[in-house]
Order: C-alpha cells, then structure tokens, then sequence
C-alpha cells in the first residue's frame, strides 16, 4: 500500500478511509457483476425450462387427441361422434377437430 507522507493523523485517517473506501467500490463493482451474471443466467434457465415444460404439454395433448381418435375409430365410432368428444374433451374447435381427425384417422 501507498507509504503517506504526513504526519497528520487527522488527513492520515481520511487518506486511509479514502484508499478502502476505492477498494470497496471496486470491489462492489465486481460483486453486483457477478449477481447480475447469476440472475441472468437463473433467467434464461427459468424461461427455458419454462418453454421445455409448454412443449411437452402441447406433446402429451396432441398424443392424447391421436389415441381417442385411433381408439374410437377402433370401436366403430362413427366421424361426428369422435369429432364432439374431441371438441368436448380439448376444448377445441370444430375445424381444430376436424383437422386432427383427418391427420390421425389415416394412419
């Protein structure tokens, strides 16, 4: 550290106050640096496993949607029964119903 050439205690103790009072500062600097990394990386992991858990929900609906279709076409439930359990069970709508009934009931 800087040798202080004074002899007055007075300035010696605000000169030694100023020179800690930088290298806080600094160092603050550094550690509010370092929590914005944090929270930003907290962030981003929120909002992709935040999208990671839509997709799968959308998946698991679609999955659903093919396996009433395939199974009611199975039992020999005619087009428009199958469509208003579609409609009724997903909310969906009926041109949605339609366009789901058409992709699964080919396979």
């Amino acid at each position: 550290m800087l040798r202080l050439k004074t002899r007055n205690p007075g300035i010696r103790e605000a000169i030694t106050e100023l020179m800690s009072m930088n290298v806080s500062e600094e160092f603050q600097k550094i550690r509010d640096a370092r929590l914005k990394e944090r929270r930003d990386r907290l962030a981003r992991e929120d909002y992709v496993r935040d999208c990671g858990i839509e997709i799968g929900i959308e998946k698991g609906i679609e999955k659903g949607i093919e396996a009433l279709i395939l199974d009611n076409k199975e039992n020999g439930i005619p087009e428009e029964k199958i469509l208003e359990k579609l409609v009724k069970r997903f909310q969906l709508s009926k041109e949605k119903a339609k366009e789901y009934f058409d992709k699964y009931s080919n396979n």
